[in-house]
């Protein structure tokens, strides 16, 4: 992260040419994080569905003991 450094003078045009960056930024690291969110859940769904299956082959095996 880079240090700022307050101007001696405000520029309005360079404080929203800066808004902007960091705008986009955050949309960059909020797609990023929608991403990683969309895989976790994707994954939670297929470890329930493997945890369920491995139930239903418990029970096929402990019926046939």
């Amino acid at each position: 992260m880079s240090d700022f450094v307050k101007p001696l003078v405000y520029n309005p045009k360079t404080a929203e040419e800066k808004i902007e960056e960091l705008e986009g930024k955050v949309a960059s690291l909020e797609r990023i994080i929608d991403t990683q969110q969309n895989t976790i859940n994707k994954y939670q769904q297929v470890f329930l569905l493997q945890e369920a299956e491995l139930e239903r082959l418990r029970g096929t095996n402990d019926s046939k003991l």
